[in-house]
């Protein structure tokens, strides 16, 4: 007599056969390469660090409390708080010790800009020769807005000579300063240049070209020098600060990659 299989025996089989199944799929799901999360909305990418591999960064104008949020929600999960003072939402199901790679990292973009640095020393400079519509107390103002913003910036399509993308700070800075010098003009010609051209006109006896050769000159020099000094540089200048703000982010993304 061939042996038979008890229908319930072959019933649990079944099942556990699915359920294996189901968490083998389910196990190769989540180890899909990729971000463990979404951009956040309105974000733009930034410099991944050289560790394009497995993070993705964004920065956002947004507080951190509501980027913290929103990763919350969509997680389903509380943030952690971290000791460097940012937010943590983890989203690897690992019991090894989880990192920043685990899941998304939320935290403030802190540091300082150098190509805002170098215009806040052009507006320095200014205080000693600059216009009289231009004092401390003004300074002072723009320092308090402008003199600490973050130091990560988007990368621009610009780059430098080696080739490498151009955060939009210093593009913003080369192009005003492109300004700046449209602005002054052309260096007037050197004294050494000018006496030689006197004196060859002084030889010639020609006195009144002479004279106004020099006339012009010392008009050109001056001229010149009142303009560097000038309040449209200063507003040049302040109008550089406020387009860089503009392209500021306070906070940054970090999201980790399955891996």
């Amino acid at each position: 007599m061939k042996n038979q299989v008890c229908p319930g025996h072959r019933y649990r089989v079944v099942v556990i056969s699915v359920l294996l199944l189901s968490g083998v799929v389910g196990f190769a799901a989540t180890q899909q390469r990729g971000p463990w999360a979404p951009a956040y909305p309105g974000s733009v990418a930034a410099d991944s660090r050289g560790s394009e591999s497995y993070r993705s960064f964004f920065l956002t104008h947004d507080p951190q409390a509501t980027v913290t949020s929103f990763y919350s929600r969509h997680r389903g999960a509380p943030a952690t708080q971290w000791s460097s003072g940012g937010s943590f939402i983890q989203y690897s199901s690992s019991t090894f010790e989880v990192g920043a790679d685990d899941g998304v990292y939320v935290y403030s973009n802190t540091g300082r800009s150098e190509a805002a640095k170098t215009v806040l020393r052009k507006l320095e400079n200014l205080l000693h020769e600059g216009p009289a519509s231009y004092n401390r107390a003004e300074y002072d103002r723009i320092v308090t807005r402008y003199g600490d913003m973050a130091l990560i910036y988007p990368l621009s399509d610009h780059r430098d000579t080696s080739g490498q993308l151009l955060p939009i700070d210093r593009v913003l800075l080369e192009r005003y300063e492109q300004r700046y010098d449209a602005y002054i003009g052309d260096e007037p010609e050197s004294d050494e240049s000018v006496e030689q051209r006197f004196n060859a006109l002084i030889a010639q006896g020609r006195f009144q070209d002479a004279a106004a050769l020099m006339q012009g000159h010392a008009t050109d020099v001056v001229g010149g020098y009142h303009r560097t000094i000038s309040r449209e540089v200063v507003d040049l200048w302040i109008a550089c600060l406020e387009e860089m703000e503009r392209h500021t982010y306070p906070v940054v993304i970090q999201i980790g990659h399955r891996r």
